[in-house]
């Protein structure tokens, strides 16, 4: 995952240890079920509409006062 991005519940590792990154998939295989976790991607979904909203607005608000300067 990109530090970028920063989802909630990423785990970031050293690009360059393969044991590292070993060690972070067996921490988190013990509690993984198979499936899809329906209520993650909802969350997700309805997290990643309110950031398109918010990105949106920020947009508009950028072009209105680029505009109200020229």
């Amino acid at each position: 995952m990109h530090r970028e991005q920063d989802p909630d519940n990423a785990a970031y590792f050293n690009p360059e240890s393969a044991e590292e990154l070993a060690d972070l998939i067996e921490e988190d295989w013990a509690h993984l079920e198979p499936g899809p976790d329906l209520g993650r991607e909802h969350c997700a979904r309805e997290k990643q509409e309110r950031l398109t909203q918010d990105f949106a607005c920020r947009f508009i608000d950028i072009v209105e006062r680029a505009r109200q300067a020229a």
